[in-house]
């Protein structure tokens, strides 16, 4: 399933089930779609979570917690060496292509509104699921 978004260019934007996986596995939440886009634009080497909370306006916890589940992803490693935590991204070339289509509709017209919207939906699914599977109808 795809919806269609047209962009301040009146070019098509078609949010295919990839875009919509990413977004319900990878930027399912509002922190981590900062995050990600922090990282589209600052594409250094290595991220270090406190400069990245100062920089998007969030709780650095906020970001250690989201930059943790990037590692799960495998998105993201972890260096210990150095004094705090860091963060180096794995060499993933679909999350890179991802990325791109993911920060193109973010920064679009309305497109952090859809994105919250398929954050939302994704969370409503999850917990009639949860619900239903509590009442044993999963």
């Amino acid at each position: 399933m795809s919806a269609r978004l047209t962009l301040g260019n009146k070019r098509d934007f078609v949010i295919g089930s990839d875009l919509r996986d990413f977004i319900a596995q990878i930027a399912n939440s509002s922190v981590k779609s900062e995050i990600l886009e922090y990282f589209y634009y600052n594409p250094t080497s290595v991220y270090n979570p406190f400069l990245i909370a100062q920089a998007i306006g969030r709780k650095e916890e906020q970001v250690k917690e989201a930059l943790n589940d990037f590692v799960e992803s495998g998105l993201l490693r972890q260096i210990r060496d150095f004094p705090s935590p860091s963060y180096v991204p794995t060499e993933n070339n679909s999350f890179h292509d991802s990325l791109d289509k993911f920060i193109r509709l973010f920064n679009s017209s309305n497109g952090r509104d859809l994105v919250r919207s398929i954050i939302d939906d994704m969370a409503a699914g999850n917990r009639h699921y949860h619900r239903a599977k509590s009442e044993g109808c999963v």
